[in-house]
């Protein structure tokens, strides 16, 4: 009886200490999960607003195009394909390079402060 006793004892010790082991391995399976989910999350908030900021740059493309579409066929009304270009012309063609120009550097998606914090805390090593 005493030696069933004993093997019974040994036998929940083992099964004890091997369902705490394989416990922990599935508890460091989890916190490895979290922290990936974690990064991710943290990627993706800095996309996020990166995307942002890149397609408000990008829509504004289309009121850029329309304005130099406006802008040649103003100067082909003023006679900038004749031999001779007027000088309104000309001056039209000036006017809407500058303002294309300008607009070209309005609204540029440059890396904000927060969107800076964001790459940091998404590029941080774990």
């Amino acid at each position: 009886m005493r030696t069933l006793t004993l093997v019974l004892t040994i036998g929940l010790l083992v099964l004890g200490v091997t369902a705490l082991a394989h416990g922990e391995d599935e508890g460091d399976k989890v916190a490895d999960l979290e922290k990936k989910v974690d990064k991710l999350e943290r990627q993706v908030s800095y996309l996020m607003a990166r995307e942002a900021a890149t397609s408000t740059f990008l829509v504004a493309s289309e009121e850029r195009g329309a304005a130099l579409e406006k802008m040649v066929a103003q100067m082909l009304v003023q006679g900038y394909t004749n031999k001779a270009i007027p000088p309104r012309s000309r001056e039209t063609l000036m006017a809407g390079l500058k303002a294309l120009g300008a607009s070209l550097r309005t609204d540029v998606p440059v890396l904000t402060d927060k969107q800076a914090a964001l790459l940091k805390a998404a590029t941080a090593k774990d």
